[in-house]
C-alpha cells in the first residue's frame, strides 16, 4: 500500500508540473494572439488611411488635369 501511495504522489506531482506548464503554454498563447490581433487592427487603419491618400490625391490629379485641359481650350480659343 506504501508503495502505491508513493506512485500515486509521483503521479499526481507530474500531472500539475504538466498542467503548470500548459498554462504557461496558454498564457503565452493568449498573449501572441492578443499582439497579432493588436497588429492586425493598427495595419488595417494604415491601409485605410492609405487607400483614402490615394483616393485624395487621384481627385486632385484629375482636378489638375481637367483644369490643364480647360485652360488649353481656353488658350486655343484665344489664339483662333
Amino acid at each position: 500500500l506504501n508503495e502505491a501511495q508513493k506512485i500515486a504522489d509521483s503521479n499526481l506531482s507530474n500531472a500539475n508540473e504538466n498542467l503548470s506548464e500548459c498554462l504557461d503554454e496558454r498564457k503565452m498563447l493568449e498573449t501572441a494572439l492578443e499582439e497579432v490581433t493588436a497588429a492586425t487592427a493598427i495595419a488595417k487603419n494604415k491601409e485605410r488611411a492609405a487607400t483614402k491618400e490615394y483616393r485624395r490625391k487621384s481627385a486632385a490629379f484629375g482636378a489638375r488635369s481637367t483644369l490643364e485641359e480647360l485652360t488649353a481650350a481656353k488658350m486655343s480659343r484665344l489664339e483662333k
